[in-house]
Parts: structure tokens; C-alpha cells; sequence
């Protein structure tokens, strides 16, 4: 944003009273518009951070603690459960709580589905996306998820020298750098 002072005439960017009150206003005017600012970005569920406990509320959610993009991924997740569930809304809240794709199985004969990560090792917001899950599903269907893991054949390149500093955890659903 450009100084105020530069939209009045010359006569009045010259006059040091001018400047002075101009000087006063403007760092006003700086505030405003940079609260203005973050005022837009609440309106974001993405980009919001105190506004985060208004869109909580407005949706039902009763916990308002936690990081923020933990905060974010339940306000949106709850946004996309409105309407029919079907395979393809599970697979967009199941998306929100991965950093890798899923594909959603339905199989209709057996009432049940299930729910495939396309990364390795369990997701860490396992626990958050099975609540969302057990609420959005009809009642009637069950669902499974099925997790990859990393197999002794893909480790067996590496020592056991080079693996001791690694957990079984980490072996089993992590990347391990060659550096």
C-alpha cells in the first residue's frame, strides 16, 4: 500500500505539518489494512488460524486445540461429509488425512469396503480419519484399511550395519536414505 500523502497535491506533500499528520494516519492506515488482511484469511478455512474456533463451532466440533493444520484437516474433512456418502466422498476425506492417494473398494454383495493407502507404513492421522469414517459411513456397511509396507525383499539390499540406527518401525514404513 502507497502513503496517503502521495494522493494530495504537491502543496500539501510539502507542508511539514502536513507530513506529520500524514506520518500519524498512515501508520493507523497500516494497521488497518494488515488486519484487514488477516481478516480475509479467516474466512479461509485454509489459510485461517484464530478464526479456526469459528469454524469449529459453526460445525459442531467440540475440540478447538491442537496445531493448526490438525485443526484444518477436521474442518474441512466435516465440510465434505455434507450430502450422500459415496465411494468417491470417502476418498476425498480419506485424501485430506494422507499425503499420498487411496482408493475406496466397494463391495456392495458383502456390505463393506475398504479403504487402501497408496503410501507406505500406517497414516499418521489414523485415528482422526477412522472417527470421521464411523460417522460418515451408513450404519449397515463395515470397512477395513489396508496398509503398505515395505517387505524384506525391498530392505534386503541393506547390512544389517546400515539398518542399526533405524527402528522396526521405521524399516518397515519409511524411506531410508542411501546418504
Amino acid at each position: 500500500m502507497r502513503p496517503m500523502i502521495e494522493l494530495y497535491p504537491e502543496r500539501y506533500q510539502n507542508s511539514p505539518e502536513f507530513q506529520e499528520i500524514q506520518a500519524a494516519l498512515d501508520v493507523w492506515n497500516q494497521k488497518l489494512w494488515s488486519d484487514k488482511e488477516d481478516f480475509f484469511c479467516q474466512l479461509n478455512v485454509e489459510t485461517a488460524t484464530w478464526g479456526l474456533q469459528a469454524w469449529e463451532e459453526m460445525l459442531g466440533i467440540l475440540t478447538h486445540s491442537g496445531e493448526y493444520e490438525a485443526r484444518r484437516e477436521r474442518v474441512l474433512s466435516k465440510l465434505r461429509r455434507i450430502g450422500t456418502t459415496t465411494p468417491d466422498k470417502i476418498k476425498c476425506i480419506s485424501e485430506s488425512f494422507v499425503e499420498e492417494g487411496v482408493v475406496v473398494t466397494e463391495y456392495p454383495n458383502e456390505f463393506r469396503f475398504t479403504i487402501a493407502f497408496n503410501g507406505k507404513g500406517i497414516p499418521k492421522r489414523i485415528a482422526d480419519l477412522t472417527t470421521v469414517i464411523d460417522e460418515i459411513k451408513p450404519a449397515h456397511l463395515v470397512y477395513q484399511f489396508i496398509y503398505l509396507f515395505f517387505t524384506h525383499g525391498d530392505r534386503s539390499v541393506y547390512t544389517h550395519g546400515a539398518l542399526h540406527s533405524y527402528t522396526y518401525k521405521q524399516i518397515r514404513e519409511e524411506a531410508i536414505n542411501d546418504a
